[in-house]
């Protein structure tokens, strides 16, 4: 049996798997909190789309790193609604 290096599933490198999501981690440039905030539930909808269609047992690592994202996401809302409630006070 054949082993295969650690970054690599099916013979194809971790990255290259993550690439089609490679959009998601980008910062969002935008003035106001309204905006960041729409951005950042627009997000939180493609990554819940994008983890209803994978398997467990084929994509763990696509998987991980989309759970990643998501407790970014939450974050970066949560500092969002802080910035709004500090600013409205």
């Amino acid at each position: 049996m054949k082993m295969l290096p650690v970054g690599m599933v099916k013979g194809l490198p971790a990255f290259a798997l993550l690439s089609r999501y490679k959009g998601l981690s980008q910062p969002v440039l935008a003035d106001s909190l309204e905006v960041i905030e729409q951005f950042y539930r627009e997000k939180l909808q493609l990554l819940d789309v994008s983890l209803k269609n994978l398997n467990l047992l084929e994509n763990s690592r696509e998987i991980a790193f989309l759970c990643r994202e998501v407790t970014r996401t939450k974050k970066a809302l949560q500092d969002i609604f802080r910035k709004k409630k500090y600013r409205n006070t």
